[in-house]
Parts: structure tokens; C-alpha cells; sequence
């Protein structure tokens, strides 16, 4: 079983972040749509980690297969990331996200319809795990809070998501 070493960042937030690391500040990643979502356009996906390049050290690259994954399968949550450590070092070798595919899921657009999720908020906040960024409970509207109501939308960065990506991996 892996543990990662947890610290807070400032204490004006509640990002929590992890002391492991990418190796390298260029990370390729892939996805394989499936699961019954009608995503065949990667585009949401592509600016869900654009987003989180324009404000950090960090550029995720689409590039085909990488084994860093994104897919879909029914979960009992929206979203899941997990992080696998090179054995005996502080350095992520392989990322996994999952999308559930049972979810009632707007994908494209800023305007939900109130009996769906955002599909573009929840991979823009499972991004943010690539980056060891926890869950903040304690601000409402960043992207790393970990609860999305049906309606509600966060596809955004705010300040306290750009200021943990940014203390990790720098601008």
C-alpha cells in the first residue's frame, strides 16, 4: 500500500497536496471512451487539461496511448483518479481516470440542465489530482472541491487551484 505524505499549502486554503511528483513536466496521456458515454469528441477532455497547462509548470499532452488513462466504467462515485508511485521514490509513474458512465451527464456547454451532472467539471477536477491536489471541502466554487450537485457547474479554475498546482510545479 502506498502513503503519501499530506501537507497544507497556505494557510488561507485548504488544498491539500501530496510530496510526490511528476518526473518529467511533460506528461502524455490517453483515453478510451467506452462504457455507454457518447463522448467521441476528445475536445472537452483536451481543454479540461489545457486549462490546467495554461496555469502551471506541468504540460499534459494528448498523445495516443501512454499508460496514463482516462475511461469510463460505472463506479460508485462520478469520478475516480489513482496515482502509482515509482517504487521506493516520491515520483508518479502511471495515473488512472475513471468517468462513471451510470451518471446522468451534461457533456458540452456552461448551462446544466438541473437533473444532470457537469461532465467537463468533473474531468477538469480529476486533472487536478494529476497534480496532487486534494479535495477542499471548506471553498464551494473551486474545481478541487470534492462534491458536485446535479445543476451545478465549476469549469473554472479559481485562485486556490492555481496557487496549489502552481506551488508544486511552478509557472
Amino acid at each position: 500500500m502506498n502513503v503519501f505524505t499530506i501537507q497544507k499549502v497556505s494557510a488561507g486554503w485548504n488544498h491539500l497536496v501530496s510530496s510526490y511528483k511528476w518526473p518529467s513536466k511533460n506528461i502524455s496521456y490517453d483515453f478510451k471512451m467506452g462504457g455507454g458515454l457518447d463522448v467521441n469528441d476528445p475536445a472537452l477532455i483536451k481543454s479540461a487539461a489545457s486549462k490546467w497547462n495554461n496555469v502551471s509548470g506541468i504540460n499534459l499532452n494528448y498523445s495516443g496511448f501512454s499508460g496514463n488513462n482516462i475511461w469510463e466504467e460505472n463506479i460508485d462515485s462520478l469520478g475516480r483518479t489513482t496515482v502509482s508511485p515509482v517504487s521506493g521514490t516520491k515520483q508518479i509513474s502511471k495515473v488512472n481516470m475513471i468517468i462513471d458512465s451510470r451518471s446522468d451527464w451534461q457533456i458540452g456547454g456552461s448551462s446544466i440542465p438541473s437533473t444532470k451532472y457537469d461532465y467537463y467539471t468533473v474531468v477538469l477536477h480529476e486533472f487536478g489530482h494529476w497534480f496532487m491536489l486534494n479535495d477542499d471541502s471548506s471553498h464551494n466554487s473551486v474545481v478541487m472541491n470534492g462534491t458536485l450537485d446535479k445543476g451545478k457547474a465549476r469549469q473554472n479554475l479559481q485562485a486556490e487551484d492555481i496557487e496549489a498546482a502552481v506551488y508544486i510545479y511552478g509557472k
